[in-house]
This record gives C-alpha cells, structure tokens and sequence, in this order.
C-alpha cells in the first residue's frame, strides 16, 4: 500500500464524511481509491470513443463480431 496526503477544502472534507455517513462507508481511503479509479475508468472510455468517432457503428460491430468469433474458434480447440 501506498500512503497519500492529499489537501482539500473543510467543505470538501465536511461534505465527505456526511455523504459517508450517510452511505455507511466511512473508510476516507476506500472511498478514494473507487473515486480516481472511476475517473480513470470514464476518463477511458471518453478516449477510446473519441478514438471511434470516425467509423460508422456498423464497421465498428463489424470487428467486434470478428473478433468475438476468433476467440470462440480459438476455444473450441
């Protein structure tokens, strides 16, 4: 485990503990770590779209099909 010290507001901090509070969930840490996760997660996905923008949805399905079928050849065997 790595340790952090991270800075932030007292209204930040406040509003932190009350959303714990209210969830049930009061490890700071835990909370965090599923915190920059999902951003790096959606931060993702907003990449890989952007990437996708330029192909129609049809050559996209097109590939994952392919795809899909190689892997399921590949495991019959």
């Amino acid at each position: 485990m790595i340790h952090w010290s991270v800075t932030v507001s007292e209204e930040t901090n406040e509003a932190l503990h009350r959303f714990l509070a209210e969830h049930t969930d009061s490890d700071i840490s835990n909370f965090i770590e599923k915190a920059v996760q999902e951003k790096i997660f959606r931060s993702t996905i907003q990449e890989v779209h952007d990437l996708n923008t330029a192909f129609h949805s049809e050559e996209i399905e097109s590939v994952i099909d392919e795809a899909i079928g190689a892997v399921r050849a590949a495991h019959r065997s």
